[in-house]
């Protein structure tokens, strides 16, 4: 499989990263040292590995990294944008998560008639990409295929966003993410001249999160999700820079 090797460099150095990846280095730090007989060394970075992880694994820290991304755009409501709503012909579906963000999809297009949705994604290690998983979804959910345009070959969403630059150009389009992607995403697709509309979904913060709770792998995935959008901003900033 032709992959390129920024793109493989790329996922590997935010996979080492991530929350959990940090804490399972200190945590291995700790054990050398446990292992080499240095004792009281081996206590404190150990018990710093295991706060870490806890900490990571919370509500508190968990919904604190989220909630400043999925507050950042609104449910799409259609009143919201009756000035250009007749403008507007596609619906573009970014890759991943692909349920939750495709029921969206499906809204939309039986929201506003007569638009077409584009499903973008690459697939790494399945035959099957997130493309053409959210296009299978949407045509069992009665959608025409006619409707549906399937890119394939986006790795990443600077990827969609040139894909879609010269598919529509400046033409208004829906752009569907899950909430706490979205600010990353627009923000990509806005530097490349398009004009998306935000359509956010698969919010992850709850109500229900209480203050006080015992660390969970829920948690741990929300705090990993919000990482892993920081460092896209990080990594984005830098290659602008550079």
């Amino acid at each position: 499989m032709d992959i390129e090797l920024g793109f493989i460099l790329k996922k590997t150095l935010s996979s080492f990263l991530m929350p959990l990846s940090l804490g399972l280095l200190i945590l291995a730090i700790g054990l050398w040292y446990l292992y080499q007989h240095k004792v009281k060394k081996a206590k404190i970075i150990i018990s710093i590995a295991f706060i870490w992880i806890a900490l990571i694994s919370s509500a508190p820290i968990a919904n604190t990294l989220l909630a400043p991304l999925e507050k950042k755009y609104p449910q799409f409501k259609k009143e919201a944008y009756a000035n250009i709503i007749k403008k507007i012909e596609y619906i573009v579906l970014l890759g991943g998560d692909a349920p939750n963000r495709t029921w969206e999809a499906l809204r939309l297009y039986h929201l506003l008639p007569n638009t077409k949705i584009i499903t973008t994604g690459y697939s790494i290690d399945e035959s099957i990409s997130d493309a053409q998983k959210s296009a299978n979804l949407l045509i069992q959910s009665g959608i025409s295929s006619a409707d549906i345009l399937v890119y394939n070959r986006p790795k990443d969403t600077k990827e969609e966003a040139v894909v879609i630059q010269d598919l529509l150009g400046e033409t208004p389009f829906i752009l569907i993410s899950s909430a706490y992607h979205l600010p990353r995403a627009i923000k990509l697709f806005e530097d490349k001249g398009l004009s998306p509309i935000p359509a956010p979904t698969d919010w992850r913060v709850e109500n229900k999160d209480r203050l006080f709770s015992i660390p969970d792998g829920k948690q741990l995935y929300k705090t990993q999700r919000a990482w892993h959008e920081y460092i896209g901003v990080v990594w984005s900033s830098l290659v602008n820079y550079l």
